[in-house]
């Protein structure tokens, strides 16, 4: 394993920290009760940009940046913020 591997597993470790202590979860659900599409973009935006990193490096064997990563990562937190829209308008 090489040090992106580590950096990739403790940003995965540090968002699943925030959703399990106590106190930061109060936080996370309140933000995303007040704030749902800029919640709802952000989750997607860092989450589905990590799951793009974690193919490409499947697929290469190495981390690399790929092209138009932050142009894909945009894209990831509005389809967030629509599937959150969808959520509220069917509940």
């Amino acid at each position: 394993m090489k040090l992106g591997d580590y950096l990739w597993g403790g940003l995965l470790l540090l968002w699943a920290a925030v959703l399990v202590v106590p106190t930061t979860r109060e936080v996370f659900m309140a933000m995303t009760q007040a704030y749902p599409y800029i919640s709802g973009f952000f989750k997607f935006f860092v989450l589905a940009t990590m799951g793009d990193m974690l193919g490409a490096r499947i697929l290469h064997g190495q981390w690399q940046k790929t092209k138009g990563l932050i142009f894909k990562a945009i894209i990831w937190g509005i389809i967030g913020m629509m599937i959150t829209l969808a959520f509220t308008l069917y509940s």
